[in-house]
């Protein structure tokens, strides 16, 4: 009956509204007539009421949250869905159960719109891929991370902070081709050589390469944005000339006695950027302080302030210390698992993953230190946390 009105419908240019019911009636049209009807009346708002996995919508809504829900068929229905909601801002579908190829194909069909799911990597990394923070640098926490686990990461487009530094493998950096906003990266002890992916990152503040296998600084000769760089103990690097023109604020090379960049080149630099602190008597980059949040004095990262920056570190540092006295029971208790409970299914975590790991870590038993700490809430399922 839809499609038999189209002609009439498209005749009423002042239509303002066309009401449908909702997908309880039988006789309830589908999306292709629903599409049919936005073409046929442009302007005109349609009522009608519908569910996806149990949760009730309508075409004019601007989000749908389908987090923790199984969602069937690949997320077809959802897809034909979304396309019928012309005001749509938000998808999230985060452990539904569905392949991030799939994920893919629904994101790239809504262009308009923010489609959010949940990657995981390594043994027990897992982050949304709205993330703008991916820390990934404890492999005896989460597990080591490859070149081939980096893969999935470029469906987090909006990464501004990486740091995979200590993983001892990854050698690729081409992940980082999908982060056009990355500011800060961290990629310092692997055995990376190519830095040619790092031309592209127009946004780039803070760059830790020490340890690395780096010999060609010539890709960030172009990054007019960085401001912090560590080259320190790279055995292969011998020529810094390619960025003469960087005007950086700090420049750390490792103890002279052991740096294979010619002296007369780093007293070149030092010549041509006399307000850039450039440190080649420390034999660690932490021992001149390099990881300090003073390093950050007067920069803004993701938003916030120097000082915001050290509060939030101090109130993360408490908390882990804090849980420290605690035991595995005490904290599932603080921050309980969600009540999800099909994880074996789609091989996720879940209630039953959360309580195992709470008996695993040693249940009642206070947590021996800090490390078994940060090992068990990897493998606790709850939103506060894991988001």
């Amino acid at each position: 009956r839809i499609r038999i009105a189209l002609s009439t419908i498209a005749c009423l240019r002042d239509l303002k509204e066309i009401r449908l019911g909702s997908d309880e009636r039988e006789d309830h049209p589908t999306w292709e007539d629903i599409l049919a009807l936005r073409s046929a009346a442009p302007n005109a708002a349609i009522d009608y009421r519908f569910s996806l996995c149990g949760v009730p919508l309508t075409l004019e809504d601007e989000e749908i949250d389908l987090n923790y829900l199984a969602v069937p068929d690949r997320g077809e229905e959802v897809l034909a869905a979304a396309k019928c909601m012309p005001n749509l801002k938000t998808l999230m579908m985060d452990s539904c159960g569905i392949r991030n190829e799939d994920m893919e194909v629904i994101r790239d069909a809504l262009p308009d719109t923010e489609v959010v799911w949940r990657i995981s990597f390594g043994l027990k990394y897992s982050v949304r891929t709205n993330v703008e923070r991916i820390l990934a640098s404890s492999p005896s926490i989460g597990g080591t991370v490859t070149n081939s686990d980096l893969e999935v990461l470029k469906y987090c487009t909006k990464v501004k902070y990486l740091d995979i530094g200590h993983n001892e493998c990854i050698t690729d950096l081409s992940v980082v081709n999908y982060m056009p906003d990355l500011e800060v990266l961290i990629i310092a002890m692997n055995p990376l050589g190519d830095l040619s992916p790092l031309a592209n990152c127009k946004h780039l503040e803070y760059l830790e390469l020490f340890y690395s296998n780096t010999s060609d600084l010539s890709p960030l000769s172009g990054l007019k944005t960085l401001k912090h760089l560590n080259v320190g103990h790279c055995p292969y690097l011998t020529d810094i000339s390619p960025i003469y023109d960087l005007d950086l604020d700090r420049f750390y090379l490792g103890i002279s006695n052991f740096c294979p960049v010619p002296p007369e080149q780093i007293a070149h630099y030092r010549e041509l950027h006399p307000d850039c602190e450039v440190d080649d008597t420390a034999w660690e980059s932490s021992e001149a302080g390099w990881r300090r949040a003073a390093c950050l004095e007067g920069e803004e990262l993701d938003g916030e302030t120097d000082k915001e920056l050290r509060a939030l570190w101090q109130m993360y540092d408490s908390m882990i210390a804090l849980a420290a006295c605690l035991s595995p029971a005490k904290v599932a208790q603080l921050f309980p698992p969600e009540k999800e409970y099909n994880g074996a299914k789609y091989d996720m975590k879940d209630y039953f993953t959360s309580v195992a790991a709470v008996e695993q870590a040693g249940g009642w038993k206070k947590f021996k230190d800090e490390d078994a700490v940060l090992s068990f809430l990897m493998d606790l399922s709850n939103d506060d946390i894991t988001r």
